[in-house]
């Protein structure tokens, strides 16, 4: 009997994460997300195509909200499945939950929706029955739905993408599926690279963010030095730097970046504003950095001076006390910190807006980190149109792979067959022909949301 994969979110798109696997009458889903652009219920994978489908697992690779936000609705229609992640998973994950409670509860005035409405409670419960794993622990999978003699486990591995992140290793018998959810193979300014299996497996599930790019156009080293250069030359013409980033994970990189370039005497010591979930973050960043593959263990995130970006009322503050501002909202969404600060920072010609992360091609992001001084731009569909007066640049500190990175991963675990998800349909595209001219004769497959894949055991 066939093992079978269908994508329920995330395929042909960076967007509501979140696969389904049947191994013989086993439901495992790897990873439940919301999609970050979308609203109510268009924001949920599609769970209604496994609604009479059995699901006894679910697998959280990381705590971002696009692989994490729709769990409580999960859990409320599948009650008896059990949720598997990391240590420190489990640590962000209430965090990230208790947030988005308001974003939960988009229905409350729809009675035929009130089923999906989640509060605080409802989270503290949801996060205490959690089966946290250590990395690279064997974890035996089985329900009374299970009809197989074949022996299947769940192996976590380290991903390197954020604090927590974790790669999922099924093993069915001696058929092996690894998925790398979303992984960095190589050292950030924080964490150190991800760790993959040491034996090869027969099926891979393999992100392609970044699959368009070759890393030969990128040294970390030289994008340091340019971000340093930029962030100088804009203090000391007397404005503000801001960096619009995810609350869990570019924060505490840049964070860290930033700190280090002022202790080394690189920047001046300027205000570095900071805020929201990501100081609590923060801390279960410096709680777990001995027991996380982190590059530099004794330095602690909470060490370093913040001021909270919450507490300025008055966005002039930033001229009298201009520094480098970590806005919350990494792709400028509407609602967050950064995108309420975009007006002003737009207006003000000894400002920068510099991106440092992910931008989705649909997002208010990538309308800003694509325009030019002199430029007029919307933020939304219906805003008001805008002249571009401060300075804007993009730079490349990477959490996903680049094609080369991932090429290392298949040419190390020597899969059969390759499944391309999480990426844009480009992205994909330009993986996939290359991957095909590298290692002809492998199967490669596109994900489509909503088509299942079967696999031959």
């Amino acid at each position: 009997m066939p093992v079978t994969f269908l994508p329920l979110g995330g395929a042909g798109e960076v967007g509501a994460n979140c696969n389904y696997f049947n191994f013989e009458g086993l439901g495992i889903i790897v990873d439940a997300g919301m999609h970050p652009r979308k609203e109510g219920l268009d924001a949920l994978p599609l769970l209604g195509l496994i609604e009479n489908d059995p699901v006894d697992f679910i697998i959280i690779t990381h705590a971002h909200h696009d692989h994490i936000g729709s769990l409580p609705v999960l859990i409320k229609k599948f009650p008896h499945a059990r949720v598997i992640c990391s240590e420190a998973t489990r640590e962000i994950a209430g965090i990230v939950l208790h947030n988005s409670v308001e974003i939960l509860k988009w229905s409350s005035h729809d009675e035929t929706n009130r089923d999906l409405i989640y509060g605080h409670d409802d989270i503290d419960r949801l996060t205490a029955f959690f089966i946290d794993l250590h990395y690279e622990q064997e974890f035996e999978l089985d329900s009374l739905s299970y009809h197989s003699t074949r022996r299947l486990t769940v192996t976590l591995y380290d991903a390197g993408h954020i604090l927590g992140s974790a790669s999922v290793l099924l093993q069915f018998g001696d058929f092996r599926l690894f998925v790398t959810g979303d992984i960095k193979p190589d050292d950030q300014i924080i964490l150190k690279g991800a760790v993959i299996p040491d034996k090869p497996v027969d099926i891979i599930i393999s992100e392609s963010t970044y699959g368009d790019y070759d890393k030969d156009f990128f040294s970390l080293p030289h994008e340091i030095e340019r971000f340093t250069t930029s962030l100088n030359s804009v203090i000391s013409g007397g404005g503000s730097a801001m960096v619009p980033v995810f609350s869990l994970g570019k924060t505490q990189e840049m964070l860290m970046l930033v700190n280090k370039l002022m202790e080394k005497g690189k920047l001046p010591e300027v205000p570095v504003y900071t805020g929201g979930i990501s100081r609590k973050i923060n801390r279960i960043y410096d709680n777990f950095r001995y027991k996380t593959n982190r590059k530099e263990k004794n330095i602690e995130l909470m060490s370093f001076p913040q001021t909270d970006i919450y507490e300025v009322t008055d966005f002039s503050d930033f001229e009298r006390n201009n520094g480098i501002v970590l806005a919350p909202g990494g792709m400028v969404e509407k609602g967050t910190m950064s995108f309420r600060l975009t007006p002003y920072w737009l207006k003000n010609e000894k400002f920068a807006i510099f991106f440092a992360g992910y931008i989705d091609p649909d997002s208010s992001g990538f309308v800003v980190a694509n325009a030019s001084q002199g430029d007029k731009l919307k933020l939304t569909r219906n805003g008001m149109m805008r002249e571009v007066k401060c300075r804007i640049e993009r730079f490349k500190f990477p959490s996903h792979p680049f094609r080369g990175e991932l090429f290392n991963i298949y040419e190390s675990l020597k899969p059969s067959a390759i499944v391309l998800v999480h990426g844009s349909q480009e992205a994909v595209d330009n993986l996939g022909s290359k991957i095909l001219n590298r290692f002809p004769g492998i199967k490669l497959y596109a994900a489509a949301a909503g088509k299942a894949i079967f696999f031959n055991t």
